[in-house]
């Protein structure tokens, strides 16, 4: 509710700023003074304090922009950003890109994003600064960015602690980038001006739209025409992904930290991936539909999906997603779980050779996912898998089996937080999903023997049932509690045993009629995660209970 009156009140000022805004008229030769974003405290940027002057003269006017360049970063020769440079920024913005001969920015951008904001200045130009950065990594941190307070008065954006305005539709392009002599920099300054007209426009349709919308889509444009998705350092976005898979991937996060850098360029290789998936599966209206779609989160996300036709929401489509990533293959099931265009190579989280093993399962997450690999286990003892969900994560599993060189991909019921599945075939993968909105959820893969599994379900022999034992089959540090409730006094064992049979504690109780607690935490605090079996027996029965022991 917060979040739409402060949307609302946003909007109405938004509303005011404009009432009684005069359209510009910019000539080349024309100067004027910026207010530029210091980064070099970044990410810790304080709006008012972090702003400062510069100068800079208009050297291009186009169609729809307006081109000024920082006077100090302006000449010829190496360094500095020439005319040349400027005149491939034209070409760039209202001619072609390397992937679309046809048409440039300022017109393949709005059929995603939607029209170009002008309700500051009524003007129908952009203003691109070319100016250079200053940061923590010499000016190359960023090639780009937007200043949503340039989108309201000045006023109004310094009384909600936004910094000075400019009053203009306006993004900032890095002259450190655009200088470099060779064609890999001026890529990656067009790309970094494509990322951030995206976000002009989509901050025209929804302030408060997440990372997921606001960051992603404009990467995705950035790839779809032809740019990289990468910044000169060398960090690949997308690989950064591929390599931890555990990504979250949620429309209904406002933002997310960008203290670590690295999680930051992670974040933007899953985002990327995502839009171009769900562009190739849905067609690029799909990508539209959600980016001018005014509601927020999954509720703007599956309101899109509704507009189109189809029946398919966020969550299936991140299923669908998190299965393509990993299998890509067209012949398999569906044409759901492949990629047409893109050949992501996401890695595996783990790789089981050997068994028993009982050290799988981590914290996963909300709407992220891991993938486990399980091999070189036929001969012997037959093997299978037990999944035991905790914390409360609303967990989809997937298996996915190759036999004969055929994979196959089905999904497994998980009943209570847990399944079990026999491995088969010559390779078997479960691919785990934590779908839960918020915080994160722990969940154990335990791989064992079947042969070594000592009747993991209760057994009581004798009627009438002396005792009952009962407690959580999961447990962790501060909760090893096991209740026994005997119908008369008996002398009682209690023993715990390992996946492999060894007795790894024992001792003998002699306990009145009525509940006694057993606490087994002291005892498994000093083993690993993993399962384990507890077997109590009197004089007239036994009961043995499977443990999960988390910690």
């Amino acid at each position: 509710m917060h979040r739409l009156v402060f949307h609302s009140v946003v909007v109405f000022l938004l509303c005011i700023s404009g009432l009684f805004a005069t359209a510009n008229s910019v000539a080349v030769g024309d100067t004027r003074t910026f207010w530029v974003t210091s980064f070099v405290n970044w990410p810790l940027v304080i709006p008012n304090s972090d702003k400062y002057e510069t100068p800079a003269t208009c050297r291009a006017v186009t169609d729809h922009c307006y081109i000024f360049v920082q006077d100090s970063a302006w000449g010829t020769g190496l360094g500095v950003v020439t005319q040349s440079h400027v005149d491939d920024f034209v070409t760039a913005l209202e001619t072609r890109t390397p992937a679309r001969t046809d048409s440039g920015l300022m017109e393949t951008i709005p059929t995603t994003c939607g029209a170009f904001p002008n309700a500051i200045d009524r003007d129908e130009h952009v203003y691109v600064l070319i100016t250079r950065f200053q940061d923590l990594l010499a000016g190359m941190l960023l090639t780009s960015y937007f200043d949503r307070a340039n989108q309201m008065s000045n006023t109004i954006s310094r009384l909600i602690q936004l910094g000075y305005s400019e009053e203009v539709e306006l993004i900032y392009v890095n002259a450190n980038y655009v200088s470099l002599p060779f064609n890999t920099g001026r890529n990656q300054a067009h790309g970094g001006c494509t990322a951030a007209l995206g976000q002009l426009c989509l901050n025209a349709r929804d302030m408060l739209d997440g990372p997921l919308v606001f960051d992603g889509i404009p990467e995705w444009l950035k790839l779809k025409n032809g740019y990289p998705n990468a910044p000169l350092v060398g960090i690949n976005y997308p690989q950064q992904f591929w390599n931890d898979p555990a990504t979250r991937l949620d429309p209904d996060i406002a933002t997310y930290s960008l203290l670590d850098i690295t999680s930051r360029y992670k974040y933007l290789g899953a985002f990327v991936t995502f839009w171009q998936y769900l562009s190739e599966q849905l067609g690029n209206s799909a990508v539209r539909a959600v980016a001018v779609n005014s509601l927020p989160g999954s509720t703007g996300f599956n309101s899109a999906m509704s507009s189109l036709g189809t029946d398919r929401r966020f969550t299936d489509l991140f299923e669908d997603w998190s299965i393509a990533n990993k299998l890509d293959d067209s012949t398999t099931a569906s044409i759901r779980y492949y990629h047409r265009n893109y050949n992501p190579s996401v890695v595996w989280s783990t790789t089981t050779t050997s068994y028993p093993d009982t050290a799988l399962g981590d914290t996963l997450p909300g709407n992220a996912t891991r993938y486990h690999r399980f091999q070189n286990y036929n001969g012997g003892d037959q093997k299978r898998l037990h999944f035991i969900g905790n914390n409360g994560g609303t967990f989809q599993v997937y298996r996915l089996r190759t036999t004969n060189g055929q994979r196959a991909i089905t999904q497994l019921a998980v009943t209570n937080g847990e399944c079990i599945e026999e491995l088969a075939g010559t390779e078997t993968a479960l691919i785990v999903m934590n779908e839960q909105l918020l915080g994160s959820a722990t969940y154990q893969i335990v791989a064992e023997s079947v042969s070594t599994i000592r009747n993991p379900e209760p057994t009581e022999q004798s009627s009438p049932q002396p005792f009952t034992l009962s407690g959580n089959s999961i447990l962790s540090a501060g909760a090893g509690n096991w209740t026994i409730s005997l119908t008369s006094a008996a002398p009682v064992s209690i023993a715990l045993y390992d996946v492999a049979g060894r007795q790894l504690y024992q001792n003998e109780f002699v306990f009145s009629t009525g509940l006694h607690t057993i606490n087994l935490a002291n005892v498994l605090s000093k083993h690993a995660n993993g399962t384990y079996f507890l077997r109590a027996n009197t004089p007239a029965a036994v009961a043995i209970k499977k443990i999960i022991w988390l910690h």
